[in-house]
């Protein structure tokens, strides 16, 4: 008996639990916020933010992954991903739901994607939180990705890509983008159109990507709110931890877009008219970010 009692004690596994990270950012003085960062049983760091004097309430939710990884024959399917996303979730299938809930709250929804981050927000009243950050939760844990919704966020995409030719903005990026090494996926169409989406692979292609890069060890999320931090950290708990870890590796770049020392890529002026009628002068300073590991 004593023998039995032996072995099973050690075959029990321990309890994971969730870890408060910080209590006490540094913060300004005149900050009279209080915040809090967790670690979820899943590995997703959040932080709290509690305001008791806001107005509206917030989520953000980062994902440690963009553009640069972009398939070469699939180019802009990140963006595409952050679009389909959007377009219904088992627990809520209505397409375009969180846009409607915080249409109903006074609030507006929004994502964008960039070259090494996909993010997720919102802005709602107050009461509206908890509900609107469970929906926006669940593009990480059920997302449809229906075979009717693809063509028409293809073509959203397209609109975007097509929309950009008619601001400064776009015509700069993509100055810089056909001047970095080619060598370094920064040099590649990142937006997407339908020329590189319309594929008959593509609801395949994007399951592949999410189930790739969309890990909760690659999340962080920051929730702002006027309740108190327990409270919001109840939530994040109970809206979160189903976000499954499998444990992916953030990507990382060896070749850098614009070389420190090689003078086919630095030390250039480059000159072009805007469509706005302005004058403007851009220095940019390109860094190896291993070099600065707390920017990492």
């Amino acid at each position: 008996l004593l023998t039995l009692i032996v072995v099973l004690c050690i075959t029990v596994k321990a309890k994971v639990v969730l870890t408060v990270l910080s209590d006490k950012p540094i913060t300004p003085d005149s900050d009279y916020r209080e915040y809090r960062v967790i670690q979820l049983t899943n590995t997703m760091v959040v932080t709290l933010i509690s305001d008791p004097n806001t107005r509206t309430a917030s989520t953000s939710i980062n994902v440690a992954v963009g553009s640069l990884c972009n398939p070469d024959d699939v180019l802009g399917l990140a963006h595409y991903l952050e679009h389909m996303l959007f377009m219904g979730t088992e627990k809520y299938p209505q397409e375009n739901r969180a846009d409607k809930y915080a249409s109903d709250n006074d609030g507006w929804i929004n994502a964008w994607t960039d070259d090494t981050n996909t993010n997720y927000h919102f802005l709602v009243e107050n009461s509206a939180l908890k509900n609107m950050t469970d929906i926006y939760a669940q593009f990480f844990i059920s997302p449809l990705m229906r075979k009717d919704s693809l063509q028409r966020e293809m073509l959203a995409v397209q609109s975007e890509y097509m929309m950009g030719f008619s601001v400064d903005f776009w015509p700069e990026y993509e100055m810089m983008v056909g001047n970095a090494n080619p060598e370094s996926p920064y040099s590649r169409f990142s937006t997407g159109s339908i020329s590189t989406l319309n594929r008959t692979d593509i609801q395949d292609r994007l399951w592949d990507f999410y189930d790739r890069y969309y890990s909760a060890n690659l999340i962080t999320v920051a929730i702002i709110g006027n309740e108190t931090l327990d409270t919001l950290q109840e939530w994040a708990e109970e809206i979160f931890t189903a976000i499954p870890n499998k444990e992916k590796t953030k990507p990382v770049f060896n070749q850098l877009p614009f070389p420190p020392g090689d003078k086919r890529y630095i030390s250039r002026a480059i000159y072009y008219q805007p469509k706005s009628d302005k004058d403007s002068i851009k220095l940019i300073f390109p860094i190896n970010i291993s070099d600065y590991p707390n920017l990492s």
